[in-house]
């Protein structure tokens, strides 16, 4: 069996069936509904300010409807200060995502007026309440949204501002007609909680907005530092001077969002002096911009990996991880599969998530290394444990193939479900085939075809490829329960009969049109998440 390693795909031949596509705003299936006992006790536990009550939740219900919050918030408790972290700061994304809602809010069809409290008063930046209905993830129709663009986190932000929060995610824009814009946020906000969880940075807030589905209400915590947009920037370049978190925050408020092209020139100065300051967020965005050509910049490969070489030789993870793709690639510099592996390692050690996958597809493949795949079940394995559903989705192919393990189906199918949990396109695709087969979970074809069609929908591409050329590897009772779930959906008027023909490829389209909502125009997108490197809890590039 052989892997092909593109854009960080695990890929095998035939059916396809498993490998790794990065896609952060994806459909996903709820977790199993929760008893009335477990409610009880999540209320109890969710504004815990102590590691312990939440450990006692994690053990009680250790897969639980608010597991992932539990162990989101579990994190944010036993985080180091972030301003000490002096690490992860990453360009603007996008904070839509969605999944559960918290038993004590429930949506109905009337969203409410957005609300907010003020908690103190003064000069002093000041801490406020407010109430948003998420929206509808324009990637995704079963997801909420939020409709901000935020940094990553700030280091020194808190210290240069006499804040009393150790992080928080900086809004940079909230997008036009988004919930957050309606709600009142603005560019300059902190948000500080969600729902009581602390928000140490931005990547945390994608991940914890991502658990609830569109008309989900929501709490937020923000801190607001002037009561206008204009004096927050007066604020922030009085102090751009002396501290380089204002500075580079600043560069960030003043960028021309949405458009993302044809920033400020200020913007670029600021964020430049920064960067040439030593500070570690701005030396990273600035290798970004050249990588993306974004932000008044234009690409430049080689300038993108003088500025990654310099972030990561001191210490930023994502740097030494997008140069290690750059040296894999050969953009910049010399393609070097050995020098990819090297700075991988450094990313991986620091904990970045994708860092890990790469080695261990590059363990899959032998590229760079000697070709061992029970190295890099290790690498996916860590990855899956700290959380990414990339690595998830991988590990449960390794088992599914006997890849560096002895296989087992069952653990396949157990791996897929903890990808799928996250919205994982490729894993539910994965665990269809698993269910239509009956390979280490009960034969159920109907299970298998809407696992299919969340794939589909999510925009998976191997989900596309089963559905639309190669179905005919799909076992015949699923192609005839997916056909009567597109019956039931009132785009399929052919007969039940397992044959996929080009009634049935229709019926996919229209299903699809049908389901996910409008795609929003050039001028009103935000950047794309993996340019940017948010998402998998803050160390997705």
């Amino acid at each position: 069996m052989t892997i092909t390693r593109q854009r960080r795909l695990l890929r095998p031949v035939g059916v396809a069936v498993a490998g790794l596509l990065i896609a952060l705003l994806t459909a996903m299936p709820g977790p199993a509904a929760a008893d009335d006992a477990e409610i009880e006790f999540w209320r109890s536990v969710k504004e815990a300010t102590v590691p312990e009550e939440l450990e006692a939740y994690l053990e009680a219900y250790p897969d639980g409807k608010f597991a992932p919050l539990a162990r989101i918030r579990l994190k944010s408790l036993e985080a180091p200060d972030a301003d000490d972290a002096g690490e992860e700061a990453a360009a603007p994304a996008d904070a839509d995502e969605g999944s559960p809602p918290d038993p004590d809010k429930a949506a109905d069809d009337t969203p409410p007026e957005p609300k907010a409290q003020a908690s103190s008063t003064g000069d002093k930046p000041e801490k406020k309440k407010i109430e948003i209905t998420l929206g509808v993830n324009p990637s995704d129709a079963t997801k909420g949204r939020l409709g901000v663009l935020i940094l990553n986190s700030v280091p020194g932000i808190s210290k240069a501002l006499d804040l009393d929060v150790p992080g928080a995610a900086f809004v940079t824009a909230a997008m036009p007609g988004s919930p957050a814009e309606k709600a009142g946020i603005w560019a300059g906000h902190l948000i500080a909680s969600v729902e009581g969880t602390p928000i140490p940075d931005g990547s945390t807030l994608v991940d914890v907005v991502g658990r609830y589905t569109p008309g989900a209400i929501i709490e937020l915590e923000i801190i607001e530092l002037a009561p206008t947009i204009e004096e927050t920037k007066a604020l922030l370049r009085r102090k751009a001077d002396s501290e380089p978190a204002a500075a580079f925050a600043l560069s960030n408020m003043l960028k021309d969002y949405p458009k993302i092209s044809g920033d400020d020139p200020t913007a670029r100065a600021l964020s430049r002096k920064a960067a040439e300051l030593g500070y570690l967020p701005a030396m990273f965005a600035l290798g970004a911009s050249y990588d993306d050509g974004v932000g008044g910049y234009t690409r430049d490969d080689e300038e993108a990996a003088e500025w990654y070489r310099k972030a990561a030789d001191k210490g930023h993870a994502r740097a030494a991880y997008r140069l290690g793709r750059m040296y894999g690639d050969g953009e910049g510099v010399a393609k070097d599969e050995g020098k990819a592996v090297h700075w991988y390692r450094k990313a991986a050690d620091r904990g970045n998530l994708p860092a890990m996958f790469d080695l261990g597809v590059a363990y899959g493949n032998g590229k760079g290394v000697s070709k061992d795949s029970k190295k890099a079940m290790e690498w996916f394995r860590k990855g899956a444990d700290l959380g990414s559903p990339d690595s998830m989705s991988n590990v449960g192919y390794m088992y599914e193939q006997g890849m560096g393990v002895s296989k087992d189906y069952g653990e396949a199918a157990e791996w897929y479900r903890k990808a799928v949990a996250l919205g994982h396109p490729t894993a539910k695709n994965n665990l269809a085939l698993l269910y239509a087969k009956g390979q280490g979970v009960p034969k159920d074809p109907d299970h298998a075809a809407e696992l299919f069609l969340e794939a589909y929908l999510a925009g998976g591409t191997y989900a596309k490829q089963n559905l639309e050329e190669k179905s005919s590897a799909i076992e015949s009772e699923t192609r005839r329960a997916l056909q009567r779930k597109l019956k039931e959906e009132g785009v399929y008027t052919g007969k039940i009969d397992g044959r996929f023909g080009s009634g049935t490829k229709r019926a996919l389209i229209a299903y699809a049109s049908k389901k996910r909502p409008t795609t929003p125009t050039a001028s009103s997108q935000p950047p794309p998440a993996d340019d940017f490197g948010l998402g998998d809890l803050g160390t997705l590039d």
